[in-house]
């Protein structure tokens, strides 16, 4: 059944597979958490550095997923004085200066 017409079961269906998957989600969370931490303990990565790691996967990730049209730079975006103003309040002068 497709729209507004799903009945009580149906609902009720798709609610068992929702629970399901995470149940399903929640175990692979603990799994990743508990390679992560042996991963630590065995001194073959840093918190940071997998944190960075992540990051960095994400980003690249979204960046795929809506790629930028434009031709400008960062640091010709950062030009407009408001925009600069606005990163600058959130991560501090520094970054505004290695982009010079």
């Amino acid at each position: 059944q497709r729209g507004p017409a799903m009945g009580a079961g149906t609902m009720e269906h798709l609610q068992v597979v929702v629970s399901r998957q995470q149940l399903q989600i929640d175990g692979l969370r603990g799994e990743i958490d508990t390679l992560r931490c042996y991963l630590e303990d065995m001194g073959l990565v840093s918190r940071e550095r997998f944190l960075a790691c992540l990051h960095r996967s994400r980003f690249e990730a979204v960046r795929r997923a809506h790629p930028c049209s434009s031709g400008a730079t960062l640091r010709q975006a950062l030009s407009i004085d408001d925009m600069a103003l606005v990163v600058a309040r959130h991560t501090g002068p520094l970054p505004l200066y290695v982009l010079r």
